[in-house]
């Protein structure tokens, strides 16, 4: 027992031969290994920041030359962008400037409502626009939603756009130099994006405000007397119809209209008839009393005289009257109360009516 410790205990004797090298124990390298893969790296215990764009340096601002007023910025000898000149002089940008990216596309959104503030502008100077037709403007030269929001809200804020006024006036507008009804009116708003209840306060206002059929009547006169060529009563009448409808203006309205114009036209052929009568009344009276002058002395005219008398006299009338007057009946009417008014009897009038006829 012993001699089996002694042997335990006892040194391996090293070897005097140079050439003799000591084998590394395998598990002794696999252990060096698990310990480099997780020594720390250089970076891991001191990381360096993020690489960060450098400033660029502004090489030259030129003029642009089909707009003046705007200035090409030149970065590092090479095109950036534009600005307006008042955008540069208000952020002193100058020759030598050093300018990062975040300041760079500051400038590029400041630039773009300036310009989108311009274009809403010119389009306004026109005429009056509804919201809606300055967005839809703005989105067609490409200006960002965010912007077109900015410009809307300054200019709603500004009074530049209010769709309640512009409602309002454009109703009055079409009605006044049109003609257009309320139907056609409200058609045309829905059109350019008015919201619905100032289109209704709108049409409402035109109500209070108008007597509408006076206000369309012009423009149905206009449309009336182009439709005198039709030579049938009943279709002229329903071409003006069809005119007022499509002008917006609702059947009961149209029918108030056309019963004004039809009021028209009799008034005038009434007063055109009273015209001719008086002028003709004067006319044969002075030629009655030149005639009468001359026969003061002469004894009191036969019934056969009376006659002859009356005939040529009544001819001439007829024949005016066949020109102004196309109804038979109404025309022996004004021929008798002409000849009853010249002082001839009741049968001297009845038998050279017969003659007429």
């Amino acid at each position: 027992m012993a001699i089996l410790r002694k042997k335990l205990h006892s040194k391996k004797p090293r070897s005097t031969n140079k050439n003799d090298t000591h084998e590394p124990d395998p598990e002794s390298i696999a252990s060096l290994e698990t310990d480099d893969t997780h020594t720390a790296s250089p970076d891991t215990i001191n990381p360096s920041p993020p690489a960060q764009t450098p400033d660029r340096i502004i090489t030259a601002i030129e003029a642009q030359k089909k707009n003046p007023d705007r200035l090409s910025i030149y970065l590092d000898g090479v095109f950036a962008f534009g600005l307006p000149q008042a955008l540069v002089i208000q952020h002193m940008l100058c020759k030598g400037c050093r300018i990062d990216e975040e300041k760079q596309r500051a400038l590029l959104v400041e630039a773009q409502l300036v310009r989108a503030k311009e274009i809403a502008l010119n389009f306004l100077s026109y005429q009056s626009r509804t919201e809606q037709e300055v967005i839809q403007k703005l989105r067609e030269r490409e200006i960002a939603p965010d912007v077109i929001e900015q410009v809307i809200a300054r200019f709603r804020e500004l009074g530049y756009l209010n769709d309640q006024g512009f409602a309002r006036s454009f109703a009055q507008s079409r009605l006044e130099g049109r003609g257009q009804g309320p139907r056609r009116i409200q058609m045309e708003l829905k059109k350019r994006g008015v919201a619905e209840p100032h289109i209704r306060e709108a049409i409402s206002h035109l109500h209070e405000q108008n007597d509408l059929p006076e206000a369309i009547l012009p423009h149905a006169q206009k449309r009336w007397e182009r439709l005198r060529k039709e030579p049938h009563p009943q279709k002229r009448r329903q071409k003006l119809l069809d005119f007022l409808l499509r002008q917006g203006v609702g059947f009961e309205l149209a029918q108030k209209v056309f019963h004004a114009l039809q009021q028209q036209d009799q008034d005038a052929a009434s007063s055109t008839d009273d015209l001719e009568e008086q002028a003709s009344f004067e006319t044969d009276a002075i030629e009655a009393f030149d005639e009468s002058s001359e026969i003061f002395d002469e004894p009191e005219p036969t019934e056969r005289d009376a006659l002859e008398e009356i005939r040529p006299l009544a001819l001439k009338r007829w024949q005016r009257l066949e020109i102004s007057e196309a109804d038979p009946r109404k025309r022996k009417r004004k021929l008798t109360d002409y000849l009853r008014r010249q002082g001839f009897s009741f049968d001297a009038i009845s038998a050279v009516l017969e003659e007429i006829s």
